[in-house]
């Protein structure tokens, strides 16, 4: 594994980028699935006798920074959306749950920018299309 990281690293580089280490942004998982009631779980796996296994990245300033290691039932934030290995979505629930409680105390409180307005008297599938190919385009 610290091969792969090592070569996505280096080709990075010679593309003009580099890896984002910041841990928020670049962190791993080492997931075993088992068998259990007639399907696959997700679970931690055991790193069989290794004492402080861990995996690096070299960094832009040429330094080597270790990468965050996560257990299987931690979401993790990726293109907006909070998934963990094991399928727990309670941390995405609680995401949309709240992002829901703040836009509506925004509406109620006549405080709502004008997309949320729009939104609003959206009521159709068909209205929601078209909202999306033009006012929502510009937006």
């Amino acid at each position: 594994m610290q091969g792969v990281i090592q070569q996505w690293g280096n080709l990075m580089e010679v593309t003009g980028g580099a890896l984002n280490l910041d841990p928020s942004k670049s962190y791993w998982y080492l997931v075993e699935y088992v068998w259990k009631r007639g399907s696959w779980v997700a679970a931690d796996a055991e790193i069989g006798g290794i004492n402080g296994f861990d995996l690096m990245a070299r960094s832009a300033d040429n330094e080597l920074i270790s990468l965050t290691c996560l257990q299987c039932n931690q979401a993790s934030e990726m293109l907006g959306l909070y998934m963990a290995p094991s399928g727990d979505k309670s941390r995405m629930l609680e995401k949309l749950r709240t992002t829901a409680v703040e836009w509506a105390a925004k509406v109620r409180a006549g405080t709502s920018s004008q997309v949320d307005e729009m939104l609003l008297a959206v009521k159709t599938e068909e209205e929601y299309h078209n909202f999306n190919k033009t006012i929502g385009k510009t937006i």
